[in-house]
């Protein structure tokens, strides 16, 4: 399995409605500010859906967002899980859907990276010439991940430089 070890403590938790998640099954919510969890519509039972926080316990200790920072991952492999790296500006909320269609979602493989803002003002990058996005690390050991176009349909980005 790929998920850390953390993401099998206890954390706090919400249902969520997925509109297509491996291969369209619809996925059925219920909406608890105590309980994070997924379930299918084939399902009795629900399945709990972990989020880690990058930083604190809570969504209020993150770091506010840059323009075009990742806020949250999302790992569709296996069983789900939510990594919060940062909480939108304003009144905004980055979105913890896990369907890739809710207009704030780069896929990449098993991964869903959420913006704060829509991914249809980002340009397509370009083979081979742009950089898809950049990892920060600053000080206080918070990493932000910031965007700058999104691969054309069917590319894969992939890591080119790695600076000290």
């Amino acid at each position: 399995s790929r998920l850390p070890l953390i993401v099998f403590q206890q954390h706090h938790h919400l249902f969520h409605r997925l509109e297509d998640m491996f291969d369209d099954l619809a996925l059925q919510t219920t909406v608890s500010p105590e309980y994070h969890a997924y379930r299918t519509v084939a399902e009795s039972d629900y399945r709990p859906l972990r989020i880690l926080y990058q930083v604190g316990e809570s969504e209020e200790e993150l770091p506010v967002c840059r323009p075009w920072s990742v806020c949250s991952k999302v790992d569709m492999y296996e069983s789900p899980w939510i990594e919060r790296q940062c909480r939108c500006p304003g009144a905004n909320k980055c979105s913890s859907s896990l369907s890739s269609n809710d207009g704030h979602t780069l896929s990449d493989k098993t991964r869903h990276f959420k913006l704060c803002e829509p991914v249809k003002k980002l340009s397509k990058c370009r083979y081979f010439r742009d950089i898809t996005w950049t990892l920060t690390s600053g000080p206080d050991n918070v990493t932000q991940q910031l965007v700058h176009c999104h691969c054309p349909r069917g590319a894969v980005a992939y890591l080119i430089k790695q600076q000290a």
